[in-house]
């Protein structure tokens, strides 16, 4: 399945490359930093959901919908509320970066309309992705070996954190931390919530508004 995903996103990708003029001549690493390239790689993060629901159906016998949440799916208007909150806090946090930083240097990026588009249709749909397997089905099939609740949870936040982190690829020590910090901290709001929801939120608002950013100050590769 995960293939079959996998491979039906690289097709709508290199499809949506091809209308919009970005088609590359090989798939090398700038083209990944490219729109489609971009799309492609949220798009594939986002099939973790459905990868996500299906291990908890297949491997637990669940219905794939107490992966979200002990509601039993995914609480829109909570989500929504969670959005709403962090995207105030985090973009007054980035104002105040900003000018402690002296202020922004405004270069957008080329085919920046593209980028912004993007990014606000499927950012929070990888963020949700990510959320899902990570904080879902990953913690859920650690905790379940282990019989003390609390024991459970902390080791499923510890081995979860661990493999988000490693999941981003080549790093020093500090970006490690930093993803592993946020890792335990999403785990964290998972527990503390029930659920999903705040988790995807802050994921999904640091992501926009960390891309947002890039794409105003044409940093997109560096970010």
């Amino acid at each position: 399945v995960t293939l079959m995903l996998f491979v039906a996103t690289l097709v709508g990708t290199l499809a949506v490359a091809v209308v919009t003029g970005t088609a590359p001549d090989s798939v090398d690493e700038a083209w990944t930093y490219s729109p489609p390239g971009l799309l492609m790689t949220n798009l594939t993060l986002a099939a973790l959901i459905p990868v996500a629901q299906l291990g908890v159906w297949g491997g637990f016998g669940w219905r794939p919908r107490w992966v979200a949440s002990v509601g039993g799916g995914l609480r829109w208007a909570f989500l929504a509320r969670c959005y709403a909150v962090t995207l105030l806090v985090m973009a007054l946090a980035f104002a105040v970066m900003v000018a402690l930083e002296g202020g922004l240097t405004v270069k957008l990026e080329s085919s920046a309309g593209l980028y912004a588009l993007v990014v606000l249709l499927t950012t929070p749909l990888q963020s949700a992705g990510e959320a899902y397997f990570f904080r879902g089905w990953l913690s859920q099939a650690v905790a379940s070996w282990v019989p003390s609740a609390v024991v459970g949870a902390v080791l499923a936040a510890g081995v979860s954190a661990t493999a988000f982190s490693f999941a981003h690829g080549t790093q020093n020590l500090w970006l490690f931390a930093d993803r592993f910090l946020f890792g335990l901290v999403a785990s964290w709001l998972v527990w503390r919530t029930g659920g999903l929801e705040a988790s995807i939120a802050v994921h999904g608002a640091n992501n926009v508004l960390s891309f947002g950013l890039a794409i105003i100050t044409g940093q997109v590769g560096d970010m």
